[in-house]
């Protein structure tokens, strides 16, 4: 699991009238030092505590077009083994950021820049994560892009704290259609699944 856990809203373009605000969607300026809040936590989901001591790490919050240092205060996680030295952190969403794990920090922005992407083009993360570090090249900073591994995790990890629900129901059936229609364009097996007994899910067989 991610340091961040509070509902995260959908793209403005994937957003309905009814979803509820739950923060401001402006733009916002990373500053140098984030400190603990009351939401803080660790990833193993210790809370923080207030009355024990805290202390400061450098991360790195990564953009749309460039990455840029900034000062965590962060909690000694009192539920973690001291082997996996792991800290608690604030969770930023209000400042438009997800806390992968208080070292590495990516801009909402960032995550939903690729689901815009993935959900209009099928594009696959290589090939995304390889567009970005060139406009990171490009841009002429010292920090290079994530791997694509790093990305392709967080961005699952941030997807499943994206507030949807309630927003798969159509307007004239309901939540709970009698007949709808699935998209396969983004779905595939693996070669060593795709055998001769490999059929649609709705073919009647004979032993049925």
């Amino acid at each position: 699991r991610a340091v961040s856990h509070l509902p995260i809203l959908p793209p403005v373009w994937a957003a309905l009238p009814e979803d509820a605000v739950l923060y401001s969607r402006q733009s916002h300026v990373i500053p140098e030092d984030i400190p603990l809040g009351i939401a803080s936590r660790c990833s193993c989901g210790a809370q923080y505590d207030p009355s024990k001591p805290t202390a400061s790490i450098n991360s790195t919050v990564y953009t749309l077009t460039t990455a840029v240092r900034a000062r965590l205060e962060v909690q000694m996680c009192h539920m973690c083994s001291s082997g996996r030295r792991r800290y608690i952190g604030p969770d930023t969403r209000d400042l438009g950021l997800f806390n992968y794990n208080n070292r590495t920090l990516f801009a909402h922005a960032l995550f939903d820049e690729y689901t815009s992407a993935f959900t209009s083009s099928e594009t696959p993360f290589v090939a995304w994560v390889s567009v970005v570090s060139r406009r990171y090249m490009s841009g002429g900073g010292s920090i290079a892009f994530v791997s694509e591994f790093i990305f392709r995790t967080a961005w699952f990890l941030f997807a499943e704290l994206q507030a949807l629900d309630g927003d798969f129901s159509c307007p004239d059936c309901g939540p709970h259609p009698q007949d709808t229609i699935w998209d396969g364009v983004t779905l595939a097996f693996m070669r060593k699944q795709q055998l001769a007994s490999l059929c649609p899910p709705t073919t009647i067989v004979a032993e049925a």
